[in-house]
Order: C-alpha cells, then sequence, then structure tokens
C-alpha cells in the first residue's frame, strides 16, 4: 500500500519540476534571441586554408598541449579530494533484431584460465584413467600437442572391460571344473597321470588350472579398481588394493599347488606319509569363495535388465546351482567316509561299512556315486549302517541338518525375492488405484479416464516409484549412474560429444542437470512463435516436427533421437520458428542456459571451451538467414564444434598440420629453373603418420569415431591429389615473381591472375589462406598485393575498380599517394619483399596456426617470422627471396608489432608509440623505415579486400594520408609535435576548432568514436558538454597525456567500447565517459599501491567492449566500475567485468529508478546549457545584457538543481 504523503509530495515535486522548467524554457529562449546576431557570423573556425601546405608546415606541439601542462602541474600541488562516483544517463533501448550473447557466458569468460596448458595435463590424465586402452599413436599425438611426457606402455585393464569380463567367466568355469572333478578324485583315491581317461583329464585340468591362477596373479596385478566410487589405474594404487583384498589369498592357493607338484615329483616319500597331498589338493577347493564375484555381477545384471521375471529366473537358478553343488560335495564325503571305513583295499572290505552292507563296492563308480548321492537325497530311516559304526551315524545326522539348511535358506532366498517383487508392484498399483478412484469420486467421462490411465501406466512405467537414497553412493557414482541412464540421447549434440572426450566429469554433471519430460498424443512440446526457454532432446517416442509458423503446413514424422533450440543455451530472447507435436506417448530432456553455466563451472578448461563455443555458435546464427533455424543450428553446432580449440587439440586435422601442407607452384613465366629447390625432408613423403589418423580414444558412448570421422572423410578426399603431387614433383619450381616484376612495363585487367600464379599463397584452391578456411584474409592479401602495384605502377583505373562513385578516390588524394610511392622509391627486390609480405602477413590471425606456434611465438607477427624460417613448405614464395629482400620482411614484421597506424590513425595510442617507433627506425635505418611505409600503403589498402582497393576511398584516404605523410618526418620532428600534427588535420577535416585543451581531447574522441563529418563532432561535443567539470578535467589530463613526460594509460579496445556505445541506446557516449572517468580514478588509485611501472600502461578493455553491446540497464552500466577488478599482468592491466556485472546485464529497470533517471537527464540538459552560454558568452564578450540575463537562468537552474535533489532524497528515503 503506498502511503498517502508520498503520493502528495510527488505530486508536489512534479509541480514544481514543471514551474522551474517552463521558466529555463522562457530564459533559453530570451537568450537565443539576444545572441541572434552573433550566431548568424557562425562558429569561429581554424584559420588554416592561408597557412603553407601540410607537407611544409613547421610541425611543433599545440600551445593549448603546453599550457594544459603548467596547470595540471599546480593543481598536483593542491591538496587531493576523494573522488565521487556518480551516474550518468543514456537513452534505452534494445535492438530486438541482434542475436546477443548472455551474460552468463561472458561471466564465464572472466573466470576462465587464460593459458588452460595445465587443465589440459589435469584432463588427459582423466582421459587416461577412463580408458581401458589407448593405442600408441594416440598417446604419442597427445604427448605432442599438450607438450607432456606421457609413457608408453600398456594401460591397466578395465574392470568391466570385455577382456576382465570373459577372464573371470574363464575363471568361474575352471573353479566349477575343480569343484566337480577333485571331490571325485579324492573321494575315489584317483591320482592324476595317464592311466585311464579321468586321471588324464584330472592331469589337464590341473596343468591348466595352474597356467591360468598364474597369469590371474599378474592380470589382476594390472587391472584398475574403484576406489570411493573412482578408478583408479596407478598401479601402485592397484598392489596396494589387491594386497588388503586377494593377493594373500592367490599367493596362498597358487604356492599349494607348486608344493603338490613338487610333492609329486619328490624322490622321498615323507610328503606321501604325511598325506600332505590330499590336503593340498583339498585346498584347491578354496578358489570357491571367487565364485561370489561373479555371482554378484550376475544379480547385478538381471537387476539392471529391468525385467522382473528375469531376476526371478537368475534367483532361482542361483539357489539350484547352489543345491547343486552342495548335495555334489556330499556325496563325495559320503562315499569318502564309507570307502575309507572298509579298509585299505575297498574290493576287500575289512569293516561293515554302508559301501559293503549296499554292495556298492563291487558295481561300477558311476554306479557307486548314485548310492551316495541317495543317501545326501533321501536317506533311509532307519538307516542301514552297522551298529558300531559310530563316524558314519554321526555324519549322516550332519548331513540330515544341513540338508534341511541348505533346502530352507533355499526357499527363504526364493521367497524373498517373490516378496521384495510383490512390494515394488504394491507401490505401483497403490499409485494406479488412488488416481482410478479419484477419478471415479469427479464424475469424468469415460472417454477422458481411459486416456488419462493410459498416460499414468506409461509414467508408472517409465518413472520409478522409488527414489534414490543418494545418501548411500558417492556424487562420483551418481554422476556415472546418470551418464549410464542418458548419455546416448545427450551425445547426439557435437559439443557434448566433445565434452565427454574433454571433461568427463562436467559431461556427467551436465545428464544430471537434464529434466525429463513426458508428452501424451497430440501434445505440444513447443509451438512456433514461443520464447526458446531451453534445449529440447527428444528420447522416446514418435513426433510430428512442422518448419515455420503454420502449424497446418507439412509435417516431418520422426523417432529418432534430435535436439532443438541449442541457442537459447547460449543467446537471449531466441523464439521457436518451428512446432513439435508428440505422435505417440513421448519423452523429451530438457537442459536450461543457467543449468548448463552452473555444470561448466567445475573446471576452467571447460569455461573456456564453451565460452568460445558459445561466441562462435551465437555469431554464426547471426550469419544465417533464419537468426534461430533449427536447421542452421545443427549445421552451425557441428561447424562451430569442430573450430573449437579443445577439438583441436585432441583430433587435430591432418589437412592444416604444418608438415603436411604442401602448397603447389608452376613456373608461369618459364623461369630459370637453376633457381629450383631441392624439396627438404619435411616436403617429402614423411607425412605424419599419427595425425592422418588420429585415432584416438573408443569413448565408452561411442563418440570416438563419431567426432574424428569428418576429418578423415576430407583428408581421404585429398590424399589421393597429394601423393599424385607428391610422386610427380621432386623440385619446387619458382614461378618467376621477380622475373615478371623486372619485364613488366604496363598493367591489365589480368593483374589478380597473374598474382595467383605467381604467389602460391594468393591461389583460389591451394592457398594455405584456403587449407586454414579464412578466404577473408586471402581476399585482403590479394587486394593488398594488387592496390600495392596500382600505386607502384600510377594505375588510378585499377586502385579505385571495387570503390563506389560517390565515395571515389579523388585524383588530388591519388597524387598524394603518388608523392609517397616517388618518396619511397622502391627498387625491384623491395617490390617482390612486400608483396609476399603482404600475401603471407595474414597466416599470423590464423588459430590453427597459432596452435602449432611454440608459446612464444604466439602473436601474428612472430608466427609469421617463425613459418619463415622453419615452416617453408606453408609459405613457399620465401623460398625464392634473397637475403636483402628477407632481412626488409623481417625487420618490417618487427616494426609492426612495435608500432600500430590504425592504433594512432583513430586516436588509440599515444605519442610514447611514435618515439618508440622512432628509436626502432634509428637503430635499423631509413631503408627499412621507407619499406615499412611502403607494406603501410598496401596493408591499408586492402583491409576491406576487393580487385583493387575498396577501403583506400575519398572517404578513408585523407586520414591514410595524412597520418604516413606525417610519419615521414618521423626523424626530424617531436614525436609528440607528429601526433597532434595528425589530430590538427583532422581537426581542419572536421572544421572544428583546435585551440584550447578541451578542444584537443574533443578531436581525438573524434578519431576514437570514428567520427566523419561535423555532425558525428555535434553529437560528440554535446555529450561531453553534458558532463560536469570535474569528469572534464580527469578526462583532459587522461587523453593528454603523452606517455613520455607523464604516466598515461593506452586505452586499448576504446573504439570498439565508443562504437558499442553509440549503437547501444542504453549506454550513449555520454554514459560511457563518465564510466571512463570512473574507471581512471580506480586505475590511478592501484598505482598508487604498485611498484613503479612504465610511463605508458596498456589497458586491455575488451571485456567492457562487450559488456557494453548486451547491458541492458543504465543503472548496471553506470556502476558497473565499483564491481569490476583490475587484473596487473607484467606492465599490462587487463579490466574484468566479473560475474557481478556480466549477471545483470539483463536488469529490469523499476518505476523509481525511470524516475530518477528522468531527473538526472533534467540535470544533465543544466549542464549542456552552461557550457552552451560560457561559450556563447566567450566568443561574443560580457555585455550587460547578458550578464543580466546569465544570472536569472543561474538562479533558476539553482531552484531546479535543488528540487531535483529533494525529489531524489525523497524517493530514496
Amino acid at each position: 500500500m503506498i502511503p498517502p504523503d508520498l503520493l502528495s509530495n510527488l505530486d508536489g515535486i512534479e509541480k514544481e519540476l514543471h514551474d522551474c522548467i517552463q521558466s529555463v524554457s522562457d530564459q533559453i529562449q530570451s537568450v537565443r534571441q539576444s545572441l541572434a546576431p552573433d550566431t548568424s557570423s557562425g562558429r569561429r573556425m581554424s584559420s588554416r586554408s592561408s597557412s603553407p601546405g601540410p607537407s611544409h608546415r613547421r610541425l611543433r606541439e599545440p600551445a593549448a598541449l603546453m599550457a594544459h601542462r603548467g596547470a595540471k602541474a599546480e593543481r598536483k600541488q593542491q591538496p587531493k579530494v576523494a573522488p565521487t562516483v556518480s551516474a550518468k544517463a543514456g537513452g534505452h533501448g534494445t535492438d530486438s533484431t541482434q542475436l546477443r550473447l548472455h551474460g552468463r557466458w561472458m561471466d564465464l569468460a572472466t573466470q576462465a584460465a587464460e593459458a588452460p596448458t595445465q587443465d589440459n595435463k589435469k584432463k588427459l590424465n582423466r582421459r587416461m584413467a577412463l580408458s581401458s586402452s589407448e593405442g600408441d599413436d594416440t598417446r604419442r599425438m597427445e604427448s605432442r600437442i599438450l607438450g607432456v611426457r606421457v609413457p608408453m606402455t600398456s594401460e591397466p585393464f578395465h574392470p568391466h572391460g570385455a577382456f576382465r569380463i570373459c577372464w573371470d567367466l574363464s575363471a568361474m568355469v575352471l573353479i566349477f571344473g575343480d569343484t566337480v572333478l577333485l571331490p571325485l578324485a579324492l573321494a575315489w583315491d584317483v591320482s592324476m597321470g595317464v592311466d585311464n581317461l579321468f586321471s588324464s583329464v584330472l592331469l589337464c585340468s590341473f596343468w591348466l588350472s595352474l597356467t591360468f591362477w598364474t597369469l590371474d596373479l599378474l592380470i589382476n596385478l594390472n587391472t584398475a579398481v574403484y576406489r570411493k566410487g573412482a578408478l583408479v589405474v596407478s598401479r601402485s594404487r592397484i598392489l596396494l588394493s589387491y594386497a588388503k583384498g586377494w593377493l594373500l589369498f592367490d599367493c596362498l592357493l597358487l604356492s599349494f599347488d607348486v608344493v603338490y607338484v613338487s610333492s609329486q615329483s619328490a624322490v622321498s616319500g615323507e610328503f606321501r606319509l604325511l598325506r600332505v597331498t590330499r590336503i593340498l589338493r583339498l585346498l584347491r577347493l578354496l578358489r570357491m569363495l571367487k565364485l561370489t564375484k561373479v555371482n554378484n555381477i550376475i544379480e547385478e545384471s538381471a537387476a539392471n535388465s529391468g525385467r522382473q521375471w528375469v531376476t526371478v529366473v537368475i534367483a532361482i537358478i542361483n539357489t539350484t546351482v547352489f543345491m547343486i553343488v552342495c548335495v555334489h560335495l556330499l556325496t563325495c564325503m559320503w562315499w569318502w567316509v564309507g570307502r575309507s571305513m572298509s579298509g585299505p583295499v575297498i574290493e576287500d572290505p575289512s569293516y561293515d561299512s554302508w559301501v559293503v552292507r549296499a554292495g556298492a563296492h563291487i558295481v561300477d563308480h558311476w554306479v557307486q556315486y548314485l548310492h551316495a548321492m541317495r543317501w545326501i537325497v533321501n536317506s533311509p530311516s532307519p538307516p542301514d549302517l552297522a551298529a558300531d559304526s559310530g563316524v558314519e551315524r554321526g555324519f549322516d545326522i550332519v548331513v540330515s541338518v544341513f540338508v534341511i539348511a541348505v533346502i530352507g535358506s533355499a526357499v527363504s532366498k526364493i521367497s524373498s525375492t517373490l516378496a521384495e517383487l510383490r512390494a515394488m508392484n504394491e507401490a505401483r498399483n497403490r499409485r494406479r488405484r488412488e488416481v482410478r478412484q479419484y477419478l471415479s469420486s469427479q464424475h469424468v467421462s469415460f472417454e477422458l479416464v481411459s486416456r488419462i490411465m493410459r498416460f499414468v501406466d506409461y509414467r508408472l512405467e517409465k518413472f520409478s516409484s522409488t527414489q534414490l537414497d543418494t545418501s548411500l553412493i558417492s556424487p562420483t557414482l551418481q554422476l556415472e549412474l546418470y551418464v549410464g541412464q542418458r548419455s546416448n540421447y545427450v551425445l547426439e549434440m557435437p559439443i557434448f560429444k566433445l565434452l565427454t572426450e574433454c571433461y568427463h566429469d562436467v559431461f556427467g554433471s551436465v545428464c544430471a542437470a537434464l529434466q525429463k519430460n513426458v508428452y501424451e498424443k497430440g501434445e505440444n512440446v513447443f509451438i512456433a512463435g514461443s520464447w526458446v526457454s531451453c534445449l529440447y532432446i527428444t528420447a522416446t517416442g514418435h513426433y510430428a516436427y512442422i518448419e515455420g509458423f503454420d502449424t497446418d503446413g507439412e509435417s516431418l514424422e520422426f523417432s529418432k533421437t534430435r535436439w532443438f533450440g541449442e541457442l537459447s543455451l547460449y543467446a537471449e530472447g531466441t523464439l521457436h520458428q518451428s512446432t513439435l507435436i508428440a505422435e505417440s506417448f513421448a519423452e523429451t530432456f530438457t537442459l536450461t542456459g543457467q543449468d548448463l553455466a552452473e555444470c561448466v563451472k567445475q573446471s576452467r578448461g571447460c569455461m573456456s571451451m564453451f565460452c568460445d563455443y558459445a561466441k562462435d555458435f551465437v555469431a554464426a546464427m547471426q550469419g544465417t538467414a533464419s537468426k534461430c533455424g533449427d536447421e542452421d543450428q545443427v549445421h552451425v553446432a557441428a561447424e562451430c564444434c569442430r573450430k573449437n580449440q579443445h577439438y583441436q587439440e585432441l583430433y587435430p586435422d591432418p589437412k592444416t598440420r604444418l608438415h603436411n601442407i604442401q602448397i603447389p607452384t608452376t613456373n608461369s613465366n618459364g623461369g630459370d629453373s637453376d633457381r629450383s629447390q631441392e624439396l627438404m625432408p619435411w616436403e617429402g613423403d614423411n607425412l605424419e603418420q599419427g595425425d592422418s589418423n588420429t585415432p584416438g580414444r573408443a569413448s565408452r558412448n561411442g563418440s570416438k569415431e563419431s567426432m574424428e570421422s569428418v576429418k578423415e572423410e576430407e583428408f581421404r578426399e585429398h590424399e589421393g591429389e597429394r601423393a599424385l603431387r607428391r610422386s610427380s614433383a621432386t623440385k619446387l619450381t619458382d614461378p618467376g615473381l621477380l622475373g615478371w616484376l623486372t619485364a613488366l612495363s604496363e598493367l591489365d585487367q589480368s593483374l589478380a591472375a597473374r598474382l595467383q600464379e605467381l604467389l602460391p599463397e594468393l591461389n583460389t584452391e591451394f592457398s594455405p589462406h584456403i587449407v586454414f578456411e579464412q578466404n577473408a584474409e586471402r581476399d585482403r592479401a590479394e587486394s593488398s598485393c594488387i592496390s600495392i602495384m596500382s600505386l607502384w605502377k600510377d594505375r588510378y583505373d585499377i586502385f579505385t575498380q571495387p570503390q563506389a562513385p560517390n565515395v571515389k578516390l579523388r585524383p588530388e588524394q591519388w597524387q598524394e599517394l603518388q608523392d609517397l610511392v616517388n618518396w619511397i622509391d622502391p627498387d625491384l627486390e623491395q617490390i617482390q619483399a612486400v608483396l609476399v609480405l603482404l600475401a603471407i602477413r595474414g597466416l599470423g590471425k590464423s588459430k590453427s596456426v597459432l596452435q602449432q606456434m611454440p608459446r612464444d611465438n604466439r602473436r601474428p607477427e612472430k608466427a609469421v617470422l617463425h613459418l619463415m624460417e622453419s615452416q617453408k613448405n606453408v609459405v613457399p614464395s620465401v623460398f625464392w627471396l634473397g637475403p636483402r629482400a628477407l632481412s626488409f620482411i623481417t625487420d618490417a614484421l618487427a616494426v609492426h608489432e612495435l608500432f600500430n597506424l590504425a592504433q594512432m590513425l583513430q586516436g588509440e595510442n599515444l605519442p610514447a608509440n611514435i618515439a618508440q617507433l622512432r628509436d626502432c627506425i634509428a637503430e635499423k635505418g631509413q631503408d627499412i623505415f621507407r619499406f615499412y611505409i611502403f607494406f603501410l600503403l598496401g596493408f591499408m589498402s586492402g583491409i576491406a579486400a576487393g580487385q583493387g582497393s575498396r577501403f583506400m576511398n575519398g572517404r578513408n584516404a585523407s586520414s591514410v594520408i595524412s597520418g604516413v605523410r606525417l610519419l615521414k618526418r618521423l626523424m626530424e620532428c617531436n614525436p609528440t609535435a607528429i601526433y597532434w600534427g595528425y589530430l590538427e588535420e583532422r581537426a581542419q577535416k572536421l572544421r572544428v576548432n583546435f585551440y584550447s585543451a578541451e578542444d584537443l581531447v574533443l578531436i581525438r574522441l573524434s578519431c576514437l568514436a570514428r567520427a566523419q563529418d561535423e555532425k558525428d563532432y555535434l553529437l560528440l561535443r554535446t555529450s561531453w558538454d553534458a558532463l560536469k567539470a570535474r569528469e572534464r578535467v580527469a578526462l583532459t589530463d587522461h587523453f593528454l597525456a603523452d606517455g613520455i613526460q607523464e604516466q598515461a594509460f593506452v586505452l586499448e579496445f576504446l573504439p570498439n567500447c565508443m562504437a558499442n556505445a553509440k549503437a547501444n541506446s542504453t549506454v550513449g557516449l555520454v554514459g560511457l565517459l563518465g564510466v571512463l572517468v570512473d574507471l581512471l580514478n580506480n586505475l590511478n588509485t592501484s598505482l598508487e599501491s604498485m611498484p613503479p611501472m612504465e610511463k605508458m600502461i596498456p589497458v586491455d578493455l575488451s571485456e567492457m567492449a562487450e559488456f557494453i553491446a548486451v547491458v541492458q540497464n543504465r543503472f548496471v552500466f553506470l556502476t558497473c566500475v565499483s564491481r569490476c577488478q583490475l587484473q596487473f599482468v607484467g606492465q599490462r592491466v587487463y579490466l574484468k567485468m566479473t560475474g557481478s556485472n556480466w549477471g545483470r546485464t539483463t536488469d529490469p529497470d523499476s518505476d523509481m529508478t525511470s524516475l530518477a533517471y528522468t531527473l538526472q537527464d533534467i540535470l544533465q540538459k543544466q549542464e549542456v546549457l552552461e557550457a552552451y552560454i560560457m561559450r556563447k558568452h566567450e566568443d561574443s564578450g560580457p555585455s550587460a545584457a547578458h550578464l543580466v540575463v546569465e544570472e536569472d537562468v543561474h538562479e533558476d537552474f539553482k531552484a531546479l538543481e535543488r528540487s531535483s535533489s529533494m525529489a531524489v532524497q525523497q524517493m530514496v528515503f
């Protein structure tokens, strides 16, 4: 309930604000009328038109910059005031047509390890622990990829592997054989030998048993064991576990067999006198204790079948076998007692035992066995025994009691099994009965009752009526249980196949997070146009799939496992574009993005894998026509999974292995055969066989074959072609680039085709860019080469061919480019070197290339240098470069790694970067500098690709020409003067002032915001005026710091931040500038507690740029710095947005915060108006009328500020 006082206060505040705003509007109108004559004269502009040309003018530091340094030095001497964090408002809105990555994945990306080497080693050990066997080729591959030494020894057997199960079954057969044969041999006193068939069988059985149990001892030492639900593969731990279990027992029984063999072969008869051999043979029956293990496996298999009759049958069979074994042992024992009582020779008895009284001593052996069994199964009453035979009568009594106990236990076990089954069925029947009773009491129609009861029967059949007591099993076993139940459905998705290969524990958590849903026939699983809230995986049943929004359209029926809505796991606000209907009783599993994120948090490496996959998946879906189509998601999922770094590490594509690549070259120009190069060893038939097969580990769910099949098929497609090429070519032929350049007089329209022949790296079919699937880089390289040739030969038509007429490069700009080329004056060897450099430079951006580089060379420029030195088969054009050309390329790459022209053109770097470039050029020489400038012209021309230069048009060329022209004077001018001289020329282009310190900051912000005209500049100026004076001072100090004389931050990715801020009206430029002030305050505060750092400190804002693109709440963004973390790595700083920010990207605005933002907008308009009046006052001079108007406006401003502050305070209260 809202208090009436609050409503009345809000009404009063609203009326007061309305009056103040009306008063301000009247005053503004008066100011405009009074200043109307002055405004007609227009803006005061920089009078540079009469100054000398830009190439001849003297460069020096701006006076405003030097004045600002002095004012800043004075401010440092004043006492510091603690900064306050203020929130800046901006517009609010979202782009509903843009797929955006959910903030939870950006949160996980900040937590993921930047170098998952250690995590990958743990992952490898885990995969080895889970495997039952793994080939040597796979281990060699893993040791090469991950940089760890994997011993090439056989792995322990899996306790539930096929080999171990077969071995246990063989042990069971041998134990049953000993159970049958040994009692017979002892009772009838039969020795091993070759005298008769039974003796021969005993002899074979003994030696077979001795051999088997000897090997069994070794196999047990080489079989993994489970401890606390985890699989143990360490042989030391296996030995320890075996020693605590059956090791002593097995060694003891094995020693008995050895002693028995020794006793049989001993010369002395001492063993026989002591009757040791009989005892040793009898002790072999102790192995029957091992049958309990096999019996447990059989009972678990029966229970796992899910069929009640199987459980009953197995219980009856086990009980029957147990009774038969007992009867057999008692039969043999009863015959041994009777035979022993009869005397040493059974045929000539000396005592009237039961054998003699029954006449069994004169019949065949098998009849004797039946006589003995008859006494055990159903002994005569009274027994026909001698009156003085106490031993026989005592044994008869024991047997009778034992038989009663055995039969009773057997009957009890069968009865308990049946009772357990009845109890299980009772719970099911009770639930079914309760449903029927409810329906009967509600007078439901018969047709509906039938449907409901059929569905209830299905649910009761599929869902257990009992709940699992998770306290009885370990968490690991719980996950294994879920994996066994659900993995077959989940593994249909490529990313989860990769997950089970890399992080099996996380895969188990994903299986556990799945939610099962049951649908009746005709029920909608989802319909077109509804929001996608989770991933759907069909498990059982028949379905009808209708694509599109027409529910009456043609349907596709299927019953296999398929998945839908994977995009909802990673993106926000997606819609179903199809309908799925259950055509029978059906089951599906669902998974939400939040549940998946919680699962992958278990491993840093897994977070990295899923974050990369999520970014690629959302970006790929954004490029599709449907944006959310189910078929597109299936294709994109497979493609993004293959591109994932973890997949590439586990299953390296043979085609992209550097040692397997061969780029064909042809001498299309009749080049000099003397310059042909012999094939190096790695260029012949010696391909990496391990890479071409990549067997991997056979996973439990059979996912390995599906994960590798695509690579193997693609590799086989090109295998024949590569083999033919290897057999037909033994030398690499020089295409003749240098000769063509020497003989070249004019360019024609076939330039692109000729360059593809002369530079194999540009070939549209065999280029290494094509091999590494970066076609865009090949196009840029081709555009750069065409552009550089056009500049060299002064072919304006070829250079501007892909440009639109309205933005075509102007002739005067072309002449400036020609002046630069004339200043460089390249020779033929430099032309050849720059063409090769432009053709191969883009290879350093390939993920496949960087993954195969040593860790120190995983930067684009260093990767290209490594290819030139060690993998020339990938860049064959390097073969025919002379030492001078190679030195040009090497030095140019080193310079390019140090200095980035594009960052200078958009105001991202500092004068200190130019100073670094100057020091580098002073060391390397002017020739390298001119070559580097020549390379920059080609590099910048090819940014947008095209058969010519699409980028270097009339709009973009002026900035590039200005920057390059000023860099020409690098060795003769101050780096700070060069830097601000370029920005001054940008100010002239925009026709804005370049006098005050704020003017300098605004020009640099214009470059960062990629302002193209005066309209963009005015938008930026308006945002700047909305800032408070303290904030403008802080930003001025930052953007005017040079990193040479004073410490400065290089805010990397700030242009991306500003572009995203302009695109996201929730943020806006005003909000971004305010947040930058808070960030700079935090950086300066952190530096005070840090050890001394260099003058120039790079700050990585890449995460902030991504955050700006997705945040949908103004307050969350404006206060995001308070939830960020600054990570110092060496001399660099990384801004981490943390989960506290990513988790709030979609927070909605409340009514109270919206009202507060409205008041803040009014305050910002006040700041803008004050700045506007102050500028007009400075331009026109302080007249008396102006001063009166100014006083009135300030009074209204103060009243407006007081009312706004009161409103905010009352809302907070």
